[in-house]
Parts: C-alpha cells; structure tokens; sequence
C-alpha cells in the first residue's frame, strides 16, 4: 500500500504526463524489477526531486494484517489520507493458464463473495490497460491492478482519524494457491 502526496516521478523529463494520483511504485535496477521484502512499517524512501523539498510525505505498507477466510485471502489495512485514492496489485507466479482473480473490498468487516462494498475481476482484458511513453519506450498498466479512484472509494476524515478498518478478499479462481 502506497500513498505520496507528490508525484514522485518529476525527476523524470516526461513526468508531467502523471495526471492524477501515484498510488503505485517498483523498484527497478537497471531494466530488472527489484523485489523488497521483510521491511518493517513504517517504510521511508528518498525520492530525487526537482525542488528538494522533504515537507511531503510518502507511506508505504502500513499496519497490514493477513488472514484467511475459506478460499479467501483477506488483507486487513487502515487507510492514512481522507480523499485518496487506493491502488491494488496483485502479485502471483503463474503463466499458463493466467488465472482469474475476484476482489473483493469492504470497510468494517471481512468480505465474502456475497458482502462486500466493492467488487473487480482480474486480469483487465489487454484491451482496456492504458499506455504512456516513457523515453523511447512505452509502460503499460498491469493487468492485475485495480484503482478505486477517490471520489469511489470515498475515504473521509472520520475513517482517517477513526481508524477505521478496511479488508481486502482475495480469490483465486479454479483452485490456484492464494495472493501473494
């Protein structure tokens, strides 16, 4: 889970295509994908900047809890910011066949495939995945992700300072092995 208040791409010469909220970060070595795990909460990372400034805030992975529910992994979480929006992206090692995946988010309480607040089916057909340049290339959307856009999710300042709980399902069709 990220949130950053700025966009943490102006380093970069084309970041000013970066219109709306950055909800989602990785980190790359070269053209490789750098996977980071076993850090502790909250995490810090400098971020290069145009203006150098360190007043905004960046906040990844915080107060997550695990669980199962049947053939459900539920993701329990706290949110840090009313108005934002939240980006999920589910991680998993097959390739053939690619496997369907059904979220499911609720606030209050643990969903299940009939309770639930929100609801998305992965993979996003390649058809429907936007695109932006990048130098001489193009990076593509994952088909694995899912953005509730703030004025969807509707977090407020009362969820905020409240701490209120919000649970993620996770279901993997067809009997494939839990997110990872």
């Amino acid at each position: 889970i990220i949130h950053s208040d700025f966009n943490p791409f102006e380093y970069s010469n084309n970041s000013h295509l970066v219109r709306g909220d950055v909800v989602g970060l990785a980190s790359k070595r070269g053209e490789a994908t750098n996977h980071v795990a076993g850090l502790g909460t909250p995490v810090d990372i400098l971020i290069p900047r145009h203006n150098n400034s360190e007043e905004e805030d960046i906040f990844f992975g915080w107060n997550i809890d695990t669980s199962y529910v049947g053939n459900m992994t539920v993701v329990t979480f706290l949110v840090r910011y009313n108005g934002s929006a939240l980006h999920i992206d589910i991680g998993h090692n097959y390739t053939d066949p690619l496997p369907v995946v059904n979220l499911y988010l609720r606030k209050d309480a643990p969903p299940t495939p009939d309770a639930y607040n929100w609801t998305f089916r992965l993979p996003i057909p390649q058809a429907n995945l936007f695109s932006i340049p990048a130098g001489n290339d193009t990076v593509t959307a994952s088909p694995y992700s899912w953005l509730l856009e703030a004025e969807e999710i509707g977090i407020t300042a009362d969820d905020v300072v409240n701490d209120t709980l919000y649970f993620l399902g996770i279901q993997f069709e067809n009997g494939v092995d839990p997110a990872t």
